[in-house]
């Protein structure tokens, strides 16, 4: 492995653990505190956080760290015949799958939703926030 490549997963690793951290934070206790908002308190927060998340640092690691993944991936796969090769090609799709992917096609779509909700037709259930607007509902539930 050339030194670039070391150094570059040493650099990696640093911005995984911040994304990791991110995500930890706003599933332990952001989703836990905005769930126990009274009213519209926790949906009009959430808007406001999805909004403002493509302005902070976050989003440049995040979509970054995509395209080191795709680098780590086809690193990896080239070579597997390294003893870290196939441990490169993994943290490379995990990231993908794990972090973007779900990401992307899971929870973008349920903040698209939710950043078109009415306030005035949002209603509190069993904990969690069930947001009815047009063509679909999104719930926002506090972990058990």
């Amino acid at each position: 492995m050339s030194p670039s490549i070391f150094i570059l997963m040493q650099f990696a690793v640093l911005a995984y653990a911040l994304v990791a951290g991110v995500f930890l934070a706003f599933s332990d206790f952001i989703m836990r505190s905005l769930s126990l908002t009274g009213g519209n308190g926790g949906v009009e927060a959430m808007q406001v956080i999805n909004r403002e998340v493509f302005r902070w640092v976050f989003m440049a690691l995040f979509l970054g760290m995509a395209a080191v993944s795709l680098f780590f991936v086809y690193y990896g796969a080239k070579n597997l015949n390294d003893p870290a090769g196939a441990w490169i090609l993994l943290a490379g799709i995990i990231y993908l799958i794990g972090c973007f992917g779900v990401t992307v096609f899971f929870n973008v779509p349920m903040n698209e939703a939710l950043a078109g909700m009415d306030l005035s037709k949002s209603v509190t259930v069993n904990g969690g926030a069930i947001l009815g607007h047009g063509s679909g509902v999104v719930v926002v539930s506090r972990a058990a």
